[in-house]
């Protein structure tokens, strides 16, 4: 999130949408390692913070990674800010909110904790689509889609 003001102090630059591009493979590709190794590392790490009553809780911790990283990831899409279409930016988060709280719901109905861990990852990608899709309308940022494929099939392995 630390690039947003680097995004708005440097918005007239020609070299911005290149920039972000860059910026947002290298989010992608760091983002996979660092949920693979957390994913991998789980138990350790839930034994280094909590103590063996949480043990359970370390299958949950490749889902919350991705899901914050997801979520985080709105900060390299700032076509919308950069517009200042605020409207379009208040429905946005209207939609997540609604789309949260359903997910949550369903997720906790059908399967408990982590459903509720997949509802969040879930609305967190749609939201992250959103912004992204509504983004590029008014800054098109093309991402390179090969890291991002990469970096996608690192989070499934």
């Amino acid at each position: 999130m630390a690039v947003g003001p680097m995004v708005y102090d440097n918005q007239s630059s020609a070299h911005l949408t290149g920039a972000l591009r860059q910026v947002t493979s290298a989010y992608a590709l760091c983002g996979a390692a660092l949920m693979s190794s957390f994913s991998f590392f789980a138990p350790e790490l839930v034994g280094l913070i909590a103590s063996s009553r949480y043990a359970g809780s370390a299958s949950l911790v490749g889902m919350t990674t991705a899901s914050a990283l997801v979520y985080g990831g709105n900060m390299l899409f700032p076509g919308l800010w950069l517009a200042r279409r605020t409207r379009l930016i208040a429905a946005c988060y209207i939609a997540y909110a609604v789309l949260l709280v359903l997910c949550l719901a369903l997720g906790m109905h059908l399967a408990g904790l982590h459903g509720l861990a997949a509802g969040v990852l879930f609305a967190n990608t749609a939201y992250l689509a959103l912004v992204a899709a509504l983004s590029r309308q008014a800054l098109p940022v093309k991402p390179d889609m090969a890291c991002i494929g990469i970096a996608g099939a690192a989070t499934v392995a």
